[in-house]
């Protein structure tokens, strides 16, 4: 959510990062006989790094964006300090006194619980195949005796289900704080009256 809200700059060098790395793993599994990454072979390695990289980043930040404006919508109207509280008690820690940000940070965690929803058909799907390939690598890997290529499957098979429980674990986590604030808000509302 934080990356989303962020400045366009911020967010294309956060996705440049996840391009990097994922330039990196593509390129260790194009690595030949003897395990050099193909990173390595000057020029055209390190081109494909910086085009990649770039593309990645790109195209990531062109995807995102119809649901950065939808984030962006929620905090319309607040100052910095707000958004950044309001992004916060959206996930985590007390009831925000302050009316405006108090209904800021509900919208955000309804908003994020409607994506999650939304996606989480999608979501297995993409684990679901992320690790049938990393146990078919495996396989593969195991049977031609290859130890390095046992390390990448594993790696998958391990980082996969890590993120997976990590996202199970903010959506709880957002759910049991958007009921919080839910209750504080209609407290609010009963004081004025």
């Amino acid at each position: 959510m934080r990356i989303l809200l962020a400045p366009l700059w911020v967010q294309a060098l956060c996705w440049a990062l996840v391009g990097a790395v994922v330039a990196v793993m593509a390129s260790i599994f194009s690595a030949d006989e003897s395990h050099r990454p193909i990173l390595l072979n000057w020029p055209a390695g390190t081109l494909f790094f910086v085009v990649f990289t770039i593309a990645f980043a790109a195209l990531l930040t062109w995807r995102t964006q119809d649901t950065r404006q939808t984030y962006l919508a929620q905090v319309q109207g607040l100052s910095p300090a707000q958004r950044s509280a309001a992004v916060r008690a959206s996930t985590s820690g007390p009831a925000p006194e302050d009316p405006e940000v108090l209904k800021a940070a509900l919208r955000l965690g309804t908003v994020y619980l409607d994506r999650n929803k939304a996606n989480k058909r999608r979501d297995q799907a993409m684990t679901a195949i992320l690790m049938a390939a990393a146990v078919l690598l495996l396989v593969i890997a195991a049977y031609d005796g290859d130890a390095w290529g046992l390390v990448y499957p594993l790696v998958v098979l391990i980082v996969v289900p890590l993120a997976r429980w990590w996202t199970e674990g903010m959506v709880s986590r957002t759910r049991r704080q958007t009921k919080l604030l839910q209750n504080a808000r209609r407290a609010q509302r009963r004081k004025r009256v």
